[in-house]
């Protein structure tokens, strides 16, 4: 597998998953907690590519991650990162530093990906998840100054993965 720690050598084929199959049985609770806790370690699988048959855990992952609604919160959530990269901290109030020019020197690319996204057309499970990873990640592009990656072309490669055809 691929070092986690950067996102600038994702490729650009996508990936997409048919996870309807009526033979399989409904996930309990207890996955669905095991999903969540896991949510972010499923999401770099799947964003490096992971095939998301591979496991119940993945597979269920990979479906709430191309639901509408998780697509929709996904895309507001980058939305508002782009919001609050140009404002100061308040005083009070502790957020994680973020790399404000870094990411409105990348707001072409973000609000392609973020269009992308909100598209109401099938997406690749893979290119989801990597937009999942790429905002989590503490230690990519977006909030580690030291971080090599082209935030502006990951973002692209994200944008490239996000589409099915």
């Amino acid at each position: 597998m691929r070092n986690p720690q950067s996102t600038a050598h994702l490729t650009t084929y996508p990936t997409t998953a048919t996870l309807d199959r009526p033979s399989a049985p409904l996930p309990g609770p207890g996955l669905k907690r095991l999903v969540n806790l896991r949510a972010a370690a499923l999401d770099r699988d799947l964003a490096f590519g992971a095939p998301p048959d591979a496991s119940r855990l993945l597979a269920l992952r990979a479906t709430e991650l191309v639901h509408p609604d998780n697509r929709a919160a996904l895309a507001a959530n980058w939305l508002h990162l782009l919001e609050v990269a140009g404002q100061a901290p308040r005083p009070g109030r502790s957020r994680v530093p973020l790399c404000g020019s870094r990411i409105l020197g990348a707001e072409t690319e973000l609000r392609q990906m973020v269009r992308a996204l909100s598209e109401p057309v099938l997406v690749s499970v893979r290119g989801v998840a990597a937009a999942s990873h790429l905002l989590g990640d503490g230690t990519g592009p977006l909030y580690d100054r030291r971080s090599p990656a082209d935030l502006g072309l990951t973002l692209r490669q994200v944008t490239v993965l996000l589409n099915v055809s």
